[in-house]
């Protein structure tokens, strides 16, 4: 007879905010994530009576018998509430202890749905770099390997902010797995001179642009735009190296931010030849973005979505042609998206680069974040619509699936 159900307790002094529990059932292997919360208990509930083994070095193990594993199936199906579960294709995670542990974790559970990437989500055994991230390598991996590049001219741009150096090997790795020929633009700020020359030795032909230290990601990109530098290519790609610097969980949600995001709009297996294919069948699309991250949405709401934003947003809006009272909010966070460079004229031609502040630390309310919100409402003004993409299910079509006839995408 097989155990019914396990109880899995975290050691103490684990620093790491994560812990991987390996879980094998039948000979299939998952690689869970639970927060290293010391007084806490899960309790797995397997939900088929077949083999199971389950292994980590920062969490001790006990099976336990029939009876006591009745008694959490039961827990997990009338007790305990559908978000404060881990649900797996054959094994239910909830967590026991007291009340403010509990409530740690469930904490937890909502920042990371919140983020785009539930720990529950099935394909972070397939994708661990949405967690991790992508190493610095510059030779091939078996997870990421680097893709020879196709031939013929640059189809699009890449425009990436770095900021922080430490970021660059990250998103250098990610660039090299891009198999299709594109033309690199990077901007940054003054005193990043080994910067630039790391990325000139990772990719010679890289054009960088020194900006002040204005207006973060969004300015340098703006005054790319406002040049025209930008005009010849049929679309763009705007990345940055967001980064969360307040340490602790915040940090890693802020990584797990940019992870996904990369993930969802270059990384993917499969996802640029998405997009592209997405601006090619509709030519009203004007900008792709993230699913997971286009707000407002089931986990971020229209409060959330608007922050400290909503009477400069507005404003802007209103130069652009677009009354406040006919004004819907539907961006993409993070300010990474494609784009067609013609379906954000209007926002260019603002000329708003001149007028974004030193910087000053703002986690909401500045400039940036309000054009943060206006990228898209750009695209419409100038007669075009939105789409999104999943990375995760375009790697997962992509494995297990031909290409389907039309993108699959949610185009409003």
């Amino acid at each position: 007879m097989q155990f019914r159900a396990f109880e899995v307790r975290p050691r103490a002094n684990v620093s790491r905010l994560l812990s991987e529990l390996q879980v094998e059932i039948d000979g299939r292997l998952t690689r869970l994530n639970l927060p290293s919360i010391d007084g806490l208990t899960y309790q797995l509930v397997p939900q088929v009576d077949a083999p199971i083994a389950l292994a980590g070095e920062d969490f001790s193990v006990q099976p336990c018998g029939y009876l006591r594993g009745l008694l959490m199936r039961a827990r997990a199906r009338w007790l305990v509430k559908p978000k404060d579960q881990l649900v797996l294709d054959q094994m239910v995670i909830f967590a026991r202890g007291r009340r403010g542990k509990r409530r740690e974790f469930r904490k937890v559970l909502q920042s990371f749905r919140n983020g785009g990437l539930a720990l529950d989500r099935p394909e972070l055994s397939q994708f661990p770099e949405l967690l991790a991230g992508w190493a610095d390598r510059s030779t091939p991996s078996p997870v990421t390997p680097n893709q020879p590049r196709r031939p013929g001219p640059p189809r699009f741009a890449i425009v990436a902010h770095v900021y922080y150096p430490e970021v660059w090997p990250e998103i250098s790795t990610i660039l090299r797995l891009v198999d299709q020929p594109f033309d690199l633009i990077i901007t940054t700020v003054p005193d990043r001179e080994a910067l630039s020359a790391r990325i000139l030795q990772d990719f010679p032909d890289a054009d960088i642009r020194v900006f002040e230290n204005r207006g973060r990601d969004v300015r340098p990109f703006l005054c790319l735009l406002e040049e025209g530098r930008l005009d010849r290519y049929a679309s763009i790609c705007k990345i940055h190296g967001k980064k969360s610097v307040d340490g602790g969980r915040v940090a890693l949600l802020g990584n797990i931010w940019r992870n996904r995001l990369l993930f969802d709009l270059l990384a993917a297996p499969g996802v640029i030849d998405r997009i592209l294919g997405i601006f090619d069948a509709f030519p009203r699309a004007g900008m792709v973005g993230s699913q997971s991250y286009r707000y407002p949405s089931d986990h971020f709401d229209l409060k959330a979505s608007w922050g400290k934003n909503r009477e400069t947003v507005l404003a802007i809006a209103s130069r652009m042609g677009i009354p406040p009272e006919l004004f819907k909010l539907d961006f993409f966070g993070g300010t990474m998206f494609w784009a067609r460079p013609e379906a954000l004229s209007p926002l260019r031609e603002l000329k708003l680069s001149a007028a974004f502040a030193e910087e000053q630390g703002k986690l909401d309310g500045a400039l940036e974040h309000a054009v943060e919100r206006l990228f898209s409402t750009a695209a419409e003004a100038a007669g075009y619509r939105l789409a999104s993409v999943d990375g995760l299910e375009t790697a997962t079509q992509s494995s297990l699936a031909p290409a389907p006839a039309e993108p699959i995408i949610r185009l409003v």
